[in-house]
């Protein structure tokens, strides 16, 4: 079933981003609460998003102010990890830009975060931080209960 997003293009100006092009990223974008500088503690990865920048040059081709572009490629390009409010909202633009369904973006995500994990280095860390040293340490280290 397909989702509508109600298109508000009063805000467009102070988000940086056309509602019309961007419909779920703007509403996120809009329903943050310090916008680009909301949770900057919260971080993730530049992995995935280097290559949706690599793959879909069309994304920030319209719609973006300079200065947002300017923000989100600077961030992914200049360091391994950045805000992760970033990271959902350029998931969510290329959500609305470049599939059709929610099915075809997840397949595209599942191949390309294979690709990611893949990598030698995140082979390695994926098989010492897989779930059962993971969960061995959970259960071997103290818990508030305990203390």
């Amino acid at each position: 079933m397909p989702v509508r997003v109600r298109v508000d293009r009063s805000r467009d100006h102070m988000i940086g981003l056309e509602s019309a092009r961007y419909p779920r990223a703007s509403a996120y974008l809009a329903s943050l609460p310090a916008g680009m500088q909301s949770f900057p503690e919260c971080t993730s990865r530049t992995d995935v998003v280097r290559i949706i920048l690599d793959e879909f040059p069309q994304l920030l081709a319209e719609g973006v102010s300079p200065s947002l572009k300017k923000t989100l490629v600077d961030g992914v390009r200049g360091q391994d990890q950045f805000p992760d409010a970033w990271n959902v909202l350029l998931r969510l633009m290329l959500r609305d830009v470049c599939f059709t369904d929610d099915i075809s973006f997840f397949g595209w995500h599942l191949t390309a975060s294979a690709r990611v994990f893949a990598t030698p280095l995140n082979r390695v860390l994926m098989h010492v931080l897989s779930p059962s040293p993971v969960s061995y340490t959970h259960l071997t280290l103290p818990t508030n209960r305990e203390v």
